[in-house]
Formats: C-alpha cells, sequence, structure tokens
C-alpha cells in the first residue's frame, strides 16, 4: 500500500491563493505581485545570482576518484567518470548539465535526471526532468521511493528510485527539497513591484529637469523659440559646462531629487542586496559594490567559494555517489569537484604559496606545473624540503665544537 508524501508548502488560508501554488507553483504577495520560479528571474538581482552560482559550479571540473590506502586515485576509465565529467547525455555537455542542476535547484529546490541503461543494465545517459513535471513522491510500507512523473496532462508515470538522479536542497523531510522562492515571495514581490512603478514612472510621469522664468508674458511663439534656442545652445553631454547668458531678467532653475525619488533608489538597492544576501551571493558579484573595496574583495571571493559554492557542490558529490555507485563501489570510490583552480590568486601570490608549498615538502614541482597547466619534466615528481633546518641540540653542539677548534 502506497502512502502519500505530503511536500511542505507555506501556510495559506487564501483558496486562491492555494490554487496558484498548486497550478503555476506561484503565490500573490502583500505587494500584489504573483511570484512564480520563472518570474522571479525577470528580477536582475534573482536572475544574477543564479547565473553566478550555476557557472560557478558549471565551470569545475568533476572527477571520480579511488582511494587505495592513504592514496587516492583518479579514475577516468570508469563509465561513470565521462558520465558526470563531460557528457551525460548526447546532446549536453558536462558544463550543461551542471549548470541546468543549479538551476533547477536555485529557482526550485530540486533536481531530477533519469538514469536510462544498456543492454546490460549499465548506465548509459542522464535524462533532465523538469521540476515541475514531478507530480508527487510516495513510499510504500518498506520506505522505497517513487516519483510520479507527468508524461502528459493525463498521463503519471511511477519511477523507482534507483531510476532516478535527485539533488535535493535544504529540506523538511529528507525526501523533497524546499523551493526558495516560495520562501522568499515577499522579498521578491517588492523587488518586482518596485521595479515595475520605476517603469511606469517613467513611461506615464511628467518630471521636469530644469525650469526657465521669464518676468513678462511671453507668446506661445515667443516660449517655443526660447526653448528651442536653449536646448540648442545648453543641452546635450557636447555643451555640458558652458556658461548661460539669460537676457531680460530670466531665471535658470535646476530640479533636484525629491525625497521620494531618494527612498525609491533606496528600496531598489536594498532589495538587490537583500536577494543576493538570500542565496549567499556576495553583493559585488551581482555589480553591488556599494560596500566593497580592494582590501576586501578578495577575502569575499573566498567567502563565496567556503559558504556559497561548497554547500552545493558537496550536494552534489553526496547525491552523485548514493544515486550512481554501486555499493560495492561506494566503499572506496567518490566523486570530487576541483576547486583549485577559482582559489588561485595573481600570479605574485601564486608564486609565494606554490613556492612555500614546494619547499615544504607537501607539493612537488610537477604537480605545481599541473594545476598552471604545463606539462611535467622529469624528476619534477620528487618531493624537495629545505635542509638548512636542525634541532636546537644540535646547534648547540655545533657551537661547542667549533669553540673548542678556536681555542689556541
Amino acid at each position: 500500500m502506497m502512502a502519500r508524501i505530503v511536500r511542505p508548502r507555506a501556510e495559506s488560508n487564501n483558496a486562491l491563493e492555494r490554487l496558484i501554488l498548486d497550478t503555476y507553483g506561484g503565490v500573490s504577495t502583500a505587494s500584489g505581485v504573483n511570484i512564480t520560479p520563472d518570474s522571479a528571474m525577470r528580477i536582475g538581482a534573482v536572475y544574477s545570482c543564479v547565473l553566478v552560482l550555476s557557472q560557478s559550479v558549471a565551470q569545475l571540473p568533476l572527477h571520480l576518484y579511488r582511494r587505495e590506502g592513504r592514496d587516492r586515485v583518479r579514475v577516468d576509465e570508469d563509465p561513470l567518470s565521462p558520465l558526470v565529467g563531460w557528457q551525460p547525455n548526447s546532446w549536453m555537455t558536462g558544463y550543461d548539465w551542471k549548470q541546468l542542476s543549479m538551476v533547477h535547484l536555485l529557482l526550485r529546490g530540486n533536481s531530477y535526471w533519469l538514469k536510462t541503461r544498456g543492454t546490460n543494465r549499465g548506465l548509459r545517459e542522464l535524462i533532465p526532468i523538469h521540476p515541475d513535471r514531478i507530480k508527487g513522491v510516495v513510499q510504500d510500507e518498506l520506505y522505497r521511493i517513487f516519483y510520479k512523473v507527468a508524461r502528459s496532462k493525463t498521463e503519471v508515470d511511477t519511477i523507482p528510485q534507483d531510476d532516478i538522479l535527485h539533488f535535493r536542497g535544504m529540506s523538511f523531510d529528507g525526501i523533497i527539497g524546499l523551493n526558495p522562492i516560495e520562501y522568499a515571495r515577499e522579498m521578491m514581490g517588492l523587488a518586482t513591484a518596485a521595479e515595475q512603478h520605476g517603469a511606469k514612472t517613467f513611461a506615464n510621469g511628467a518630471r521636469l529637469a530644469d525650469i526657465l522664468r521669464h518676468p513678462g508674458k511671453l507668446s506661445k511663439e515667443a516660449a517655443d523659440r526660447l526653448e528651442e534656442s536653449f536646448q540648442e545652445n545648453y543641452a546635450g553631454i557636447e555643451n555640458a559646462y558652458k556658461t548661460a547668458v539669460l537676457e531680460e531678467g530670466m531665471e535658470y532653475t535646476r530640479m533636484a531629487m525629491t525625497a521620494d525619488d531618494a527612498q525609491f533608489l533606496e528600496t531598489r538597492q536594498y532589495q538587490r542586496s537583500e536577494i543576493a544576501g538570500f542565496f549567499r551571493v556576495p553583493a559585488h558579484f551581482i555589480n553591488d559594490l556599494t560596500h566593497a573595496t580592494f582590501s576586501n574583495v578578495e577575502h569575499l571571493d573566498l567567502a563565496f567559494v567556503k559558504h556559497s559554492l561548497t554547500p552545493w557542490l558537496v550536494t552534489i558529490e553526496q547525491s552523485l555517489q548514493r544515486d550512481l555507485m554501486s555499493a560495492e563501489q561506494k566503499l572506496d570510490h567518490y566523486f570530487k569537484f576541483a576547486v583549485d583552480g577559482i582559489l588561485r590568486g595573481d600570479t605574485m601570490t601564486r608564486s609565494v604559496a606554490y613556492q612555500r608549498a614546494i619547499m615544504g615538502g607537501w607539493m612537488n614541482p610537477n604537480e605545481v606545473r599541473e594545476l598552471e597547466d604545463r606539462n611535467p619534466y622529469e624528476g619534477g615528481d620528487e618531493f624537495q624540503i629545505q635542509s638548512n633546518m636542525m634541532l636546537v641540540t644540535e646547534k648547540e653542539n655545533d657551537d661547542a665544537e667549533t669553540a673548542q677548534q678556536q681555542r689556541p
């Protein structure tokens, strides 16, 4: 007998809101804007955050390793390596599938891939399944999981867990990841409303930039000639900083930014920063340089790898191990992203770090050359260490011997 697993959702007392949530995956907000995962991507800050995170993960090499005692060996000949590394199916690259997985995770909290098999039951391809096609997850009395996947509007397939690769984000039940957009709908609704307000203001509002006052009464023809002359001589970039000569007692007034204008801009800026914080993306990554300086950007980049990317990388690595490996492989095989490339600093910083690594004996020259995409050389696999270090007792004995030899 099947028992339905209820997907956790935000509480709603409005029947229409629940209908929108069930039908379109989005809800109306206090700002009056309906937010769905797709409409959220029309917000510039959301699009930027999703782009930054998905591209950052997609560009990282992903390798399969095997533990041999204390050593680890990269296993490129295993069929899983090319599948997850550079081509999961006939039309997608490794970059494509990693980026798509992250886009689905960030906007819907889950990413699903159908595992197709060859004649020998070996894994052949990974086929993407749009999260909106997942109509539910069920468990039987033995806690085995089955996915309800919509084939069409009326047909639904029941697929066992063994045939699905599932990446999930934060979850309340360990089965379905929470939809991030549902929990940020008010924030994103306010950002959308502010953007729409600004667009309508520019489309329909009448705002004056400059005012010319004449003490007398001008005819329409005279006023038109005055406006045309002023625009021709003083408007535009090419006429910037010219000295205006006003006749007949005319006065010029430049309209300043109002408090409403300043508050509107502050709201847009705050919403952009808040959305970046929601996705745990450093604000300067989405072109918000309000609090960024040349001295702290490098540390922000490091924090991005440690606190923004690494949790997602671990999620993907462990999900691949769970869903793609056999029980035997899980004993000594694992997947690992290579993050060394994005952690490297400038040339001088890398040179100092490499020098210390080689002199400290925990990297050899060929390992350094590999990180720099250079070919190895003969003898470069040997580990080296500085030889001018000695124990304090040895130093004392040497000093005593030297003193003895210098005596007459």
